[in-house]
């Protein structure tokens, strides 16, 4: 993979970060219970909040839900991305797992935690695979919308080959790491089960249409996608395995030619 293109990564989005949480995503329709919960929390509606100190309260509160979750039996499970904007100033969208039955028992918590007012915490819709994909998009909206990067032999556009609408020209750097995955969705928890990543924007575009599909009917549509997941690992098991097998067919034959002119010319 090599990209041409590449700006402030406070400022945007970059390619292996969209890959790490479209990953992220696919990986976690595979796994039960699903995630099922959409939110923002706008931090200029947090009483007492100070924007020196983001990265430091932005970390207690993923503490402070991580332990109130824990309490409850339930792990976190989460993808978020941080963005700073216009007009919703510092603010972050999270995609995570909490149970049906605790939902308004896990807002009340939020908002006494934080002491959030007005328009501190908004639910946003998503619970089936599609919409999940939707919500996605619209998460990496900060996208650096002229990045491109070589694939079959050509450079594409990353945000039109993902589908990703850009609302914000030109996005507020945020100093602080801007997405979020937890362990248990990451790189490491992945290879461990098994699961092949999209490591280009296509295979990422198609992961995503995957999910789509079989998740487009009330959750939980885990066995189908699974289904899915699977035979697209498969896949590109194969294609990397066609590709290596090729790669050291030819580089063997190279070797043996040179040998047998190394051994001409010993003879002569």
């Amino acid at each position: 993979m090599s990209v041409r293109k590449s700006r402030d990564r406070e400022s945007y989005l970059v390619l292996d970060q969209e890959l790490e949480l479209i990953n992220a995503l696919a990986f976690s329709e595979t796994q039960k219970p699903r995630l099922n919960t959409a939110m923002t929390i706008v931090w200029r509606h947090s009483a007492g909040f100070d924007e020196s100190e983001w990265a430091a309260r932005e970390c207690r509160l993923w503490k402070k839900i991580r332990g109130w979750l824990g309490r409850h039996g339930v792990e976190l499970r989460c993808i978020s991305v941080r963005e700073d904007g216009q007009h919703k100033g510092p603010h972050f969208h999270a995609l995570l797992y909490v149970p049906l039955v605790l939902k308004d028992q896990f807002d009340a918590f939020l908002v006494e935690s934080e002491r959030l007012g007005g328009r501190g915490l908004v639910r946003e819709k998503s619970s089936t695979g599609k919409q999940h994909c939707g919500f996605l998009r619209y998460l990496m909206k900060t996208a650096d919308p002229t990045a491109t990067h070589y694939e079959h032999g050509k450079y594409v556009n990353v945000s039109e080959t993902l589908g990703i609408r850009h609302d914000v020209k030109t996005p507020l750097p945020v100093s602080i790491q801007r997405y979020g995955v937890t362990a248990n969705l990451g790189p490491k928890a992945r290879k461990a089960a098994g699961f092949a990543d999209a490591d280009t924007a296509s295979e990422a575009s198609s992961l995503l249409g995957d999910i789509a599909i079989a998740g487009s009917k009330a959750p939980p549509a885990v066995i189908p996608l699974r289904a899915t997941v699977k035979k697209a690992t498969t896949a590109r098991r194969r294609r990397r395995t066609r590709a290596a097998t090729t790669f050291m067919t030819e580089f063997m034959t190279h070797l043996g030619d040179d040998s047998r002119r190394d051994r001409g010319s010993l003879v002569a």
